[in-house]
């Protein structure tokens, strides 16, 4: 029994410190350079490269990770994008993305390259202005200026002057040919007039929020919209009830909140 070798324990290092480091530098000298690592050995001051690396304590450290950017992202788009909720309960949503979509509409008019592209997304922007400012000017405006006090009151008369200005442009673009040296400057000055009015108008929103009744507005201007947007582009049968649904939903909601 005394000559016979005694086995060594399998998956564990039977050398010394300073040997494993030895070895490790050894096998690392074969390797890639990109997969060479430091590695400090336990008990010493010296520096070895290898491939598996000592991983740095975690010992007085919170254990939460920090959230990577991909889920950071959809949170901060959520706070951006207005829910289908929103946008049918409240009519400052409904306004403000009013505003964002025709702002993307003019953009895409302005680098289209074909005339009858260019042509046919401004009678879209036109057509959408129309329904928006008929909005404003049946319901919204008329509750600004009833329960908004003075400054309701003097914002309505400037919008309503604005409205005119607008309206005179539009109607100048669409008798205008796509093809016409004069089509993307008449586009460009009735976007400059629009956007300027959206940047004033919403800054009017924080009084409207604090003394309008947004929730009875909502609900008359959703139904004034399914009425003259019908108007312009009569809706498929399948359209025309998802906005029923839709309609119910947000009086549901309304009612929820009472």
């Amino acid at each position: 029994m005394g000559n016979i070798e005694s086995k060594k324990p399998v998956g564990i290092s039977h050398f010394p410190l300073e040997e494993e480091a030895q070895r490790q530098n050894e096998v690392m000298q074969s390797s890639p350079t990109h997969m060479r690592t430091p590695q400090r050995t336990e008990g010493t001051g010296t520096a070895v490269t290898g491939t598996a690396a000592k991983e740095p304590s975690n010992e007085g450290r919170s254990n939460k990770k920090a959230p990577s950017p991909q889920r950071q992202q959809p949170r901060r788009l959520e706070h951006r994008m207005p829910t289908v909720v929103a946008k049918y309960t409240n009519p400052l949503v409904m306004l403000a993305e009013d505003h964002r979509s025709v702002k993307r509409m003019f953009a895409r008019c302005l680098q289209a390259e074909r005339s009858t592209t260019r042509k046919l997304l401004a009678q879209e922007i036109c057509d959408n202005l129309n329904v928006h400012a008929t909005l404003e000017e049946e319901l919204f405006y008329p509750a600004l200026a009833e329960f908004g006090g003075t400054e309701g009151k003097e914002f309505v008369r400037k919008a309503m002057r604005d409205h005119q200005d607008i309206k005179a442009h539009m109607e100048t673009l669409l008798q205008t040919d796509g093809e016409a040296g004069e089509f993307p400057s008449r586009v460009e000055a009735l976007q400059d007039r629009v956007l300027s009015h959206a940047e004033q108008e919403e800054a009017i929103f924080p009084l409207a929020e604090a003394h309008l009744p947004l929730g009875e507005l909502a609900t008359r201007m959703d139904l004034r919209r399914v009425q003259l947007v019908a108007k312009i582009r009569p809706p498929s049968a399948l359209a025309l009830g998802a906005i029923v649904l839709l309609g119910l939903g947000a009086l549901l909601i309304l009612r929820m909140r009472r």
